[in-house]
C-alpha cells in the first residue's frame, strides 16, 4: 500500500516535486519524483492532466468529507514551472476568520456556481449536496477531455463542466448551469496567481502576464466580466493563500450570467512572454473539431 500511495503522489505532484495548494492544504515542497503523465482518481473526484510542461487539476467530488472545501468544478493551471490559475488555498483553520470563510467557499475557487450557494460553509454545502463527480476522462489525438458535474438541493442547482486541453497550450472550458430560481445569478470564476499582472481587459477577454508566461482568458458567450483584486469590502474577494498563514491579493475574474440557466464557452491560451502573444507556438487556438468534442 505504501508503494501504491507513493506512486499516486508522484502523479499528483507538480513537475518540480511540489504538492500544490489544492483543497485544504498549503504548498508543500517535497522531494518526490514526478511522473509526468495524466492520472484520473475517480473515487476521489480528482484529475491531473499533466506532461513535461503542463499541470492542470480538476476537482469534483471527494472520497470523504474530511477537510473538503466547497470546490466542486474547480480547476488550476500551471505551465513551465509557473502558476497561472490557482486554487484559493487554506490560509488557516479558524472558521471565524473572514479570509478563511472566503477561501473555503465557492468564491475562493476557480469553478462554476450560483450566488445562492456562493457563501455556504463546507458543512452546509456538503449536507445538501446531491452528488459531485468527474464522470469521464479520455485522451486522444485531439487532446485531453474531461466531464464533471454536481448538483445541490438549494434551488435544485445543477452544474456541469467540460474541459478539453490540446497539446499546444490550447484550453477550452464549456460550463452549463441551471436552477429552479428564474432570477439566479451564475458565476464562472478564475483566480489568477498573485504575481500575474493585468495587461488588458476588454470585457470579453482579459490578459495577464507573469515572469515567463502569460495567459489569455476569452469568454465566447455573452456575460458580464468582473475583475476584482484584494477586496475586503463589501465582501472579501480577490485573494489567495499559497503558504500557510500567508494571504496575498490576486486578480479574480468572474463572468456573470443571470436567469434560470447559464452557458459559458471559455478559451484559455498560454503564451511565452519573450515571444509575445502572436508569435508564440503556445498561443494556437483549439480547432473547431475540439469545440465539437466538448458538446458531443
Amino acid at each position: 500500500y505504501l508503494a501504491r500511495g507513493e506512486q499516486a503522489l508522484s502523479f499528483c505532484v507538480r513537475q518540480d516535486g511540489s504538492i500544490p495548494p489544492i483543497g485544504d492544504s498549503p504548498l508543500y515542497r517535497s522531494g518526490i519524483d514526478s511522473i509526468n503523465h495524466s492520472k484520473f482518481f475517480p473515487e476521489s473526484g480528482f484529475l491531473v492532466i499533466k506532461d513535461d510542461s503542463l499541470y492542470v487539476s480538476l476537482v469534483c467530488g471527494s472520497r470523504s468529507d474530511n477537510h473538503k472545501q466547497v470546490d466542486d468544478s474547480s480547476l488550476t493551471l500551471h505551465y513551465g514551472g509557473e502558476d497561472l490559475i490557482v486554487d484559493g488555498g487554506s490560509y488557516c483553520y479558524d472558521s471565524t476568520d473572514p479570509f478563511r470563510k472566503y477561501l473555503v467557499s465557492f468564491r475562493g475557487h476557480s469553478g462554476v456556481f450560483s450566488e445562492a450557494v456562493a457563501d455556504l460553509t463546507a458543512k452546509m454545502y456538503l449536507y445538501k449536496r446531491k452528488y459531485a463527480l468527474i464522470e469521464e476522462f479520455s485522451e486522444s489525438v485531439d487532446g485531453r477531455f474531461a466531464k464533471a458535474r454536481y448538483a445541490h438541493e438549494v434551488d435544485n442547482l445543477e452544474c456541469e463542466r467540460r474541459i478539453l486541453v490540446d497539446y499546444l497550450g490550447g484550453f477550452l472550458i464549456a460550463d452549463r448551469a441551471r436552477a429552479d430560481n428564474p432570477s439566479s445569478v451564475f458565476y464562472q470564476s478564475f483566480i489568477l496567481a498573485p504575481h500575474l499582472r493585468l495587461l488588458e481587459n476588454n470585457g470579453s477577454e482579459v490578459v495577464f502576464e507573469g515572469e515567463r508566461f502569460g495567459v489569455v482568458i476569452t469568454q465566447l458567450r455573452s456575460a458580464e466580466c468582473l475583475v476584482e483584486y484584494g477586496l475586503t469590502e463589501p465582501a472579501v474577494a480577490g485573494w489567495c493563500s499559497i503558504n500557510w498563514r500567508e494571504k496575498e491579493p490576486a486578480h479574480q475574474v468572474r463572468f456573470v450570467q443571470q436567469g434560470g440557466s447559464a452557458h459559458y464557452l471559455t478559451k484559455i491560451q498560454v503564451y511565452d512572454v519573450r515571444k509575445g502573444r502572436g508569435a508564440s507556438a503556445l498561443a494556437s487556438y483549439p480547432s473547431g473539431k475540439s469545440v465539437a468534442r466538448l458538446y458531443s
